[in-house]
């Protein structure tokens, strides 16, 4: 059972300071201990945030929707790519991705992921003000006013993206909703994800190391659930950080670059445990052929989610209500992690940093940029087997398993060190993934044989003489052409 809740109510104001302590009763909860703000607001923020598009827009802002970044080249200017392909120069970039894209200066380690489940219903209660509890189980309630009159969002529960215990969380906000909220009855349901630094003050400021090309990247991350007023905090800061401007003095109070205490060390180390985790995990699971992998997922109810290696690939595979298999890699495109089932939503949520991705692999919240490959294992019909009528209704949770190695920012890639040093030469992703998937399946021991000791390059291709440079460590192979590759492999 949840904790019982405290939440601010609204006494007399008081003349000295605008807040008091109070000891009053909400519908009918005990609350003991108040404290109640005075001249708060009931906003809407899609209504404030579409005015503030216009705004910008009346002024000579251009606003793009539906064009999601998907690269970030620094220098000057900067080079933001489209998913589309289309390029965006400037020489000031805001990264304001609620957790930072493209970030280098490791703020991903240092934020903890926060998800809280929203209620959207009505009660027979009347509910004027905002209430918010101040336990870690936390609880709050307000109004909303719209077209389908007075209804009532409750929020809380929280829990850690991709838990078991999600439909867990949600039900005991369910029951503490009704409990406490006469008539209350949930008509929607969906959730919430916060970024949490380590002192609960957001980050905002340069994005290091971007700034070591002496122009300006910034972002903005870390709001711990207080987005309306620490994201409106973090545009005045970034407006005057733009302008060379500080005259509000936040600048060191917000800076991504204010101290690392101690006790931050356990974040960042369990960082590394969950990395440790999903690689020990890949040895637990059956290596299978992709006829021997549907034949084993024909007995997968509808709703529930697997994770196997398919083919040499961990994939990721979850039955729709229709009985439709969805497969995708399981590797997440932000940092490699292992994504995870989360079936109150059914998407693939990463434990480690928060991307999720919907169930064809489409990026739906960051970190990550790209979405998970989506994965054909061919019709179910060629097993034999004919996939189950009716699930079990329990929905278990998505087993642990193998990965693909993937790079930071790349595709999947077999031979990822590879990989890396072809990206350090100036390769682009698909040709560095192309290479080193090709080396891969050769293996690099028959690269390095091909040609003998001297060797005679000339039958080779540029691919395959690029691969033979990679193996034996020639530097800038990527930028060389095919007679520059024989000529360093001859001397080499």
């Amino acid at each position: 059972m949840p904790k019982p809740w405290r939440p601010s109510a609204r006494p007399p104001r008081s003349a000295a300071s605008g807040s008091t302590a109070t000891r009053t009763q909400l519908c009918p909860s005990p609350v003991t201990g108040a404290l109640s703000v005075a001249d708060q607001l009931l906003i809407d923020p899609v209504a404030l945030f579409g005015a503030l598009a216009e705004d910008a827009q009346r002024h000579g802002a251009r606003v793009a929707e539906d064009t999601p970044v998907v690269e970030l080249d620094t220098g000057d200017p900067h080079r933001a790519v489209t998913r589309d392909g289309h390029v965006v120069r400037a020489r000031q970039v805001v990264i304001a991705t609620h957790f930072p894209a493209f970030e280098r200066g490791l703020l991903f380690a240092r934020l903890r992921v926060r998800r809280e489940h929203v209620l959207l219903g009505r009660a027979t209660v009347a509910v004027r003000d905002m209430y918010v509890s101040v336990e870690d189980d936390l609880r709050a309630v307000r109004r909303v006013t719209g077209a389908e009159g007075d209804l009532l969002m409750v929020s809380g529960a929280p829990f850690a993206p991709g838990s078991a215990s999600a439909e867990e969380r949600r039900s005991d906000l369910v029951e503490w909703a009704r409990t406490h909220l006469d008539g209350f009855t949930p008509d929607r349901v969906w959730s919430a994800q916060d970024c949490i630094s380590p002192d609960g003050l957001p980050f905002v400021g340069e994005l290091r190391p971007f700034t070591h090309h002496g122009v300006g990247v910034w972002g903005a991350t870390g709001f711990g659930g207080w987005g309306l007023s620490n994201g409106v905090a973090a545009g005045v800061l970034l407006r005057d950080l733009v302008l060379g401007a500080d005259p509000h003095g936040w600048r060191e109070l917000f800076t991504t670059a204010r101290g690392r205490p101690r006790h931050e060390v356990p974040r960042v180390v369990s960082q590394g445990v969950k990395h440790l985790r999903g690689a020990s995990a890949r040895r637990t699971l059956p290596r299978l052929e992709t006829r021997e992998a549907l034949a084993s997922l024909a007995g997968l109810a509808r709703g529930d989610a697997v994770r196997l290696q398919v083919d040499g690939e961990t994939v990721a595979v979850h039955r729709d209500d229709s009985g439709r298999l969805h497969a995708v890699s399981a590797t997440c495109t932000h940092m490699g992690c292992l994504v995870d089932f989360d079936p109150a939503s059914d998407e693939w949520a990463c434990p480690c940093h928060g991307s999720r991705f919907s169930l064809d692999g489409t990026v739906t919240e960051g970190p990550a940029v790209e979405g998970l490959r989506h994965l054909d294992l061919g019709p179910e019909d060629d097993t034999g087997v004919s996939p189950p009528r009716s699930g079990t209704g329990n929905r278990p949770y998505l087993r642990k398993g193998d990965a693909m190695p993937r790079s930071k920012h790349g595709p999947s890639v077999k031979d990822p060190g590879l990989y890396e040093e072809l990206r350090d030469d100036g390769a682009s992703k698909e040709k560095a993934a192309r290479i080193a998937n090709a080396a891969a399946g050769s293996s690099r021991s028959e690269v390095g044989r091909k040609g003998g000791k001297s060797g005679d390059y000339e039958d080779w291709t540029v691919e395959e003489l690029r691969k033979r440079a990679a193996v034996i460590g020639i530097e800038g192979r990527s930028s060389m052409d095919k007679s520059e590759l024989i000529d360093a492999l001859r001397h080499h």
